[in-house]
Order: structure tokens, then sequence, then C-alpha cells
């Protein structure tokens, strides 16, 4: 019994684990090599679907986990210390079906950029649909479509997605001063915290 504990942990971990770190090392190496501008510190997730990486440039210590889907053919910018959750799909190139020479639709790319601001949190399978930009401190709800700009610090919910309220900005300037960072290189966001302390 021992001896199988034993074999299955390396410094006091389990190997599974070992292997998901070493599995997201290699991931995140290979994203590094083909994303346009990438700054320090981005943690990038393995499960990411890319599409024109090339024109994906983002900030420091941005976080993207499993499940993205980012078309980046319009060009997608995503500023420092932004937080975007599981399943979450953010498109800036689409078809054209208006004047179409095929149908339903043409192989003509209508390309809009998309921005996201800098320390922007989206929740779990939002969809970011082409030419919106995202201000900065905003927050996109779980399933929202955001198919319009969201000015900086608002909270935005539902399909449209809709303004229903607003983060207190004294309180997200002194954060930001203060270089108090969820996503930064020292993970300054403490688990455990209370909700409703926003």
């Amino acid at each position: 019994m021992l001896d199988s504990l034993r074999s299955s942990r390396i410094f006091g971990l389990p190997k599974s684990l070992i292997w998901g770190m070493r599995k997201w090392r290699e991931h995140h190496q290979d994203w590094s090599c083909r994303i346009g501008k990438m700054g320090k510190d981005c943690r990038l997730f393995p499960g990411l679907q890319i599409a024109h990486p090339e024109r994906l440039p983002l900030g420091d210590s941005v976080h993207l986990v499993q499940g993205i889907m980012i078309n980046a053919a319009g060009g997608v910018t995503i500023g420092s210390y932004a937080a975007i959750s599981y399943d979450t799909v953010i498109w800036s190139g689409n078809h054209r079906y208006y004047d179409a020479v095929t149908l339903p639709i043409d192989n003509t790319d209508i390309c809009r950029p998309v921005v996201i601001g800098e320390c922007v949190w989206i929740g779990v399978r939002a969809i970011i649909t082409p030419g919106v930009t995202i201000g900065e401190g905003a927050v996109v709800g779980m399933g929202a479509v955001v198919a319009s700009d969201v000015p900086p610090l608002a909270v935005v919910v539902g399909n449209p997605a809709r303004v229903v309220k607003m983060r207190d900005a004294d309180h997200y300037w002194r954060l930001k001063e203060a270089g108090a960072f969820w996503c930064g290189p020292d993970r300054k966001g403490k688990p455990g915290k209370k909700a409703g302390s926003d």
C-alpha cells in the first residue's frame, strides 16, 4: 500500500497534477509563438481555440481558460489583467449574407475589431460579437451576449447584454493604483473572500 502511494506521487504531488502542469506549460509555449504580441505573465490554459492568433495582441497577465473560442480575423485586443472564463466566444469576423452571391452566406469576410479593456472580467459562456469594445474594469455576466459597446466599470448581463449596475469607481482606482490584480504575477486576489465586497 505504501509503495503504491509513494509511486503515485512526485514531491508530494499526484502524478496527474504533474502531467497537467507539464501539458499546460507545453500548451502555453505553443500559443506564445503564434500570438501576435503577448505581454508578460499571461496564463493560457489548454483547450483554447484561436483562429488568426497573429491578430490577437494580449496585455500583461491576461488569463484565458479552457474552452474559449476566439476568431481574431478582424483583430481582437485584450488588455492587461483581463480574466476570461470557460467557454466564452469572442468573434471579430463574420460571413456576408446580405448581397451574398451564394446562399445562405458567401465567403466574403466582414471583419470588425473587438477591444477588451484592462481589468475586464468576462464570465462563463459569454458571447462577444464583432465590433464591440468592452471598457476598462467592466464585468460581463455569465451567458451574456454582448452586441454593443460596454462602458468602463459597467456590469452587464443578459441577451442582449444590458447594464445593471456600475462598479464603485473610487474602490476600483484604489485597487488599481495599489497593484492589487487577481491575475497579476503575484496573484494578490485572495480566494474565499466574501461575496458582495466590490
